[in-house]
């Protein structure tokens, strides 16, 4: 025999006025929820402070060590060659595998003996080439203000040897006056022909002394670029 009170409780479910009820439902228990709830409490006491344990940490120089199995390739490679030749005299202590070098630390240094006696010599070759630059400079000046002396002396001798060339005609001197004073006239002109010929070529040998002068210095930049080459140095940090 059947409930009569089941039989209504589940018919009421099935109704349409089913779902609307349990909307409701929910909505009563919760706002008794919220009416019945408390707000939490606040307390002025501050809290005990808690222990702690605390050590001082110490700076310390390590070696950045990874130990792992593969291959390992370095990201930067650095492959120096030798431009110069000559004996080692020092390699850096801590050139070794897994320490750390900054950059700019000698590495590698050759022997300068050889490449600092050829400095010097080529020092001595520049200040020779300077010195015989200055002199033919001084000669240019000096010549160039001599041209206008012998000019002016050949003139005065050729004027002489004219007057006394009119002074033979009329007996009034002698024949070896007359050839003395065209001496005279011979060797200013040859005179002059040396001076000019000296100024023409003058330029010439000036120009010849400023190139030993720079191949001098040229030399001078290499020897100090060999010295210069014989230091290895860290190109960086690594």
């Amino acid at each position: 025999m059947r409930n009569p009170t089941m039989s209504t409780i589940q018919h009421f479910l099935k109704g349409r006025y089913a779902a609307p009820a349990f909307a409701a439902l929910g909505i009563l228990i919760m706002l008794m929820v919220i009416l019945s709830g408390q707000a939490p409490k606040h307390s002025d006491t501050p809290a005990a402070p808690l222990p702690v344990s605390v050590i001082t940490a110490k700076q310390q120089a390590v070696v950045p060590r990874i130990t792992g199995h593969g291959i390992v390739r370095p990201a930067t490679r650095h492959q120096a060659v030798a431009e110069v030749s000559g004996r080692v005299t020092m390699v850096h202590p801590d050139l070794q595998p897994g320490v750390f070098i900054p950059a700019g630390t000698l590495l590698v240094q050759l022997d300068t003996t050889d490449y600092q006696l050829a400095l010097e010599q080529v020092k001595a070759d520049y200040i020779s080439a300077q010195s015989s630059l200055r002199e033919l400079l001084e000669q240019q000046t000096n010549l160039a203000a001599s041209l206008p002396l012998t000019t002016e002396n050949l003139r005065i001798a050729k004027k002489e040897l004219s007057r006394k060339t009119n002074l033979l005609k009329r007996a009034a001197i002698s024949q070896s006056q007359v050839d003395s004073e065209r001496r005279n006239v011979n060797q200013g002109q040859q005179e002059k022909l040396n001076l000019e010929r000296d100024i023409a070529i003058l330029p010439s040998t000036i120009a010849m002394a400023e190139a030993r002068l720079n191949s001098a210095k040229a030399a001078i930049n290499l020897q100090q670029r060999n010295i210069e080459r014989t230091a290895f140095q860290m190109p960086f940090d690594g």
